[in-house]
């Protein structure tokens, strides 16, 4: 039987705000695009878990929502994974 591999992106705990005046998003995306673009093997799930927004506003889940898209166009990885 031959050895398959999974490779599993997991990213937990963003806590989005609507005031970010560190620019934590950008920061984030740019960093997450940089790994995944120089991983040598395809990403085959992308998992999230933990917190999305810092204070449960929608807004913040409105903004936690197109960043992760956002991501997941950059990174080329489809949205049923």
């Amino acid at each position: 039987m031959e050895n398959q591999k999974l490779n599993i992106l997991h990213i937990s705990d963003v806590h989005f705000t609507l005031n970010d005046k560190t620019n934590t998003q950008i920061r984030i995306t740019k960093a997450l695009v940089d790994i995944i673009t120089a991983y040598k093997d395809p990403i085959d799930y992308c998992v999230f878990t933990g917190d999305l927004a810092n204070s449960a506003l929608l807004g913040e889940y409105e903004l936690a929502g197109k960043w992760l898209e956002e991501l997941l166009m950059l990174s080329i990885i489809s949205k049923q994974r």
